[in-house]
């Protein structure tokens, strides 16, 4: 009977490694994506012209209003909305050029500026 038990915690035991490795391997893998993805756009934003990146780093990453970019630009909301719009069709067209350009060139594991 002892044999059964040490049997079925072996089993339980290399079940557990098992999970274990496999979702350490999921994640590692999530988080190369995160990684190649942040390096992507990063690629990307300094690709653009400089004043779209200019509004697209003081949007989303200082997270400023459309006033108070207006303020720092001496322009309207208005003109910072249609500034925004222009910065981010630039980015998602560029975006999507090189992505497609890596992946043509199966480089999707290597991105590089």
């Amino acid at each position: 009977m002892r044999d059964m038990v040490d049997f079925w915690e072996i089993i339980d035991h290399k079940l557990i490694e098992t999970v274990t490795d496999l979702g350490s391997n999921i994640i590692q893998k999530e988080l190369l994506q995160q990684k190649q993805t942040a390096e992507l756009v990063r690629i990307t934003i300094t690709n653009l012209p400089l004043r779209y990146q200019m509004a697209l780093q003081r949007h989303y990453f200082e997270d400023l209003s459309l006033h108070e970019m207006a303020m720092l630009e001496k322009s309207s909301e208005g003109a910072i909305k249609i500034l925004l719009y222009r910065a981010r069709e630039a980015f998602r067209d560029t975006f999507k050029t090189i992505s497609t350009s890596l992946i043509e060139r199966g480089e999707e594991g290597r991105i590089t500026p």
